[in-house]
């Protein structure tokens, strides 16, 4: 796929455990450093360090230049990693908050475009629309996201269903939805 897909628009790039998203993700972002967009970009890594389950975009992208990476060992996996109910709550409040001081943090950059990798991590708790504020920012978005149904909520606290909706309700305000 050609990076002129992503120029100036919002793309969202959805599919299960293993699909290639953070894959996918990662050759957009070689492309645009390469074509001299590095400076432009500001990307944010919320996917856990976690074997076996997604990847950060460090495992592909072997530098970054100019943009502004962030990412953080305090996020988990909340679904795989929580061994109770309370852990699992926990653990996602937890991964908003970081993820919320990485969003507010682009508002500050003045970059126009923002890449996140594992949208989900933060749309467990957080509102589509919050998201959208921040996204609306940027001239050009390009996000992932779990949408599968390989991770299940082993305590039904319902969060499933929840990510589930609120990827679909994101996908609607985007110009790309790249399912894989």
């Amino acid at each position: 796929m050609s990076v002129e897909i992503i120029l100036n628009r919002y793309t969202l790039i959805l599919g299960d455990v293993g699909t290639g998203k953070t894959l996918l993700t990662s050759k957009f972002i070689k492309e645009l450093i390469r074509l001299g967009y590095d400076g432009d970009m500001y990307i944010i890594d919320l996917a856990p360090n976690i074997r076996n389950l997604g990847s950060r975009l460090s495992k592909y992208v072997y530098g970054f230049r100019n943009s502004i990476y962030r990412y953080s060992g305090e996020i988990k996996a909340p679904r795989t990693e929580a061994d109770s109910p309370e852990i699992l709550r926990e653990y996602i409040e937890r991964n908003y908050h970081v993820s919320l001081e990485f969003f507010k943090d682009f508002l500050k950059s003045g970059r126009k475009i923002l890449v996140v990798n594992d949208l989900s991590i933060f749309l467990h708790y957080g509102e589509v629309s919050e998201l959208l504020n921040f996204i609306e920012y940027s001239d050009t978005f390009l996000g992932n996201s779990y949408y599968g149904v390989d991770i299940v909520d082993r305590f039904g606290l319902g969060i499933d269903e929840v990510e589930r909706e609120k990827v679909l309700e994101l996908a609607r305000y985007m110009d790309n939805v790249i399912r894989l």
